[in-house]
């Protein structure tokens, strides 16, 4: 339980806890994914940086900023500048933020809980036939930081993706899926191909998600002193972002502009079976992922 954690703005002066957010980011995201303190500073002057604290201190942060919803919906049909994860930040600085609008954009959720271990090998993956499923299972798990993908595999991750999205296998997407008290869970808005070029583990792609409209019961719900104790320090900053959003009277969106971290390993693990490697499902939803993809 995260009891002890309570979550603010930090701002732009705050040179310490920006350099501290900035090392939490990118222990997490590691290589590709990076931030640099000047990009947290500009996200805290133009957005809103909002961490969470506790008896330790810092904990994690969450990069939000205002955008229009309809914009968003517009650029990525139209591949615009919001398609994509730099295009809608500016890059990581929020430069272009709208203030007074209606969607309060969640960029970036970063836990201390969530920093990474030392990279470990591949394994190499046993059991497969000499089929093509078999060589790109070996180039998705093996190989792990090759991307783009050769057409044929990327062309099998676009067909896919969308069985993906329905099976709720992926933990970064689950997570905002699931109930939050008073602000609930999200449900899948838009699939951004190639949202994130640099974002090999996503194969690329970005999904926006969005929580339950702030209506005036909701506002009240999320202000409200409440009983409710986030399970984890994410979720911790999810709910201070969406009690943000519940104080400015223009937002009526809370979006994640969000990543399917483990796209590339379900899938590689999706053709490893494919080639008939004995790969048991790690979960329901992985079950669930084979068969529609099987449908698809």
């Amino acid at each position: 339980m995260t009891t002890a954690i309570h979550c603010r703005p930090i701002l732009p002066r705050e040179a310490e806890l920006i350099e501290e957010a900035t090392t939490i980011n990118n222990d997490v995201w590691g290589k590709g994914l990076t931030s640099s303190p000047e990009d947290f500073r500009s996200r805290a002057n133009l957005g809103y940086l909002i961490g969470a604290f506790g008896p330790e201190g810092l904990q994690g942060t969450i990069s939000t900023l205002e955008l229009p919803s309809s914009a968003l919906a517009e650029d990525v049909a139209g591949e615009g500048l919001l398609s994509t994860w730099e295009g809608a930040t500016g890059n990581g600085r929020f430069t272009t933020a709208e203030p007074g609008s209606d969607t309060l954009c969640c960029v970036a959720v970063t836990a201390v809980t969530a920093r990474r271990p030392g990279a470990r090998p591949p394994r190499p993956v046993e059991g497969l036939d000499d089929s093509e499923y078999a060589d790109w299972a070996r180039l998705l798990l093996e190989q792990p930081s090759v991307f783009p993908l050769p057409e044929p595999l990327a062309d099998l991750a676009r067909r896919l993706f969308p069985a993906y999205l329905d099976s709720n296998l992926d933990p970064v997407l689950r997570f905002h899926s699931r109930d939050k008290g008073p602000l609930g869970g999200t449900t899948p808005w838009l699939p951004v191909p190639g949202g994130r070029p640099s974002d090999a583990g996503s194969l690329g792609y970005n999904v926006l998600l969005r929580y339950p409209e702030l209506t005036p019961r909701a506002r009240q719900a999320l202000l409200a002193p409440s009983d409710y104790a986030p399970s984890a320090v994410g979720e911790a900053l999810v709910l201070g972002a969406a009690r943000l959003a519940a104080s400015l009277p223009s937002i009526k969106y809370v979006v994640p502009y969000s990543r399917p971290a483990a796209f590339r390993r379900n899938l590689g693990r999706l053709c490893a079976r494919m080639a008939g490697a004995k790969i048991p499902f790690s979960r329901p939803e992985e079950q669930n992922f084979d068969a529609l993809a099987r449908e698809a």
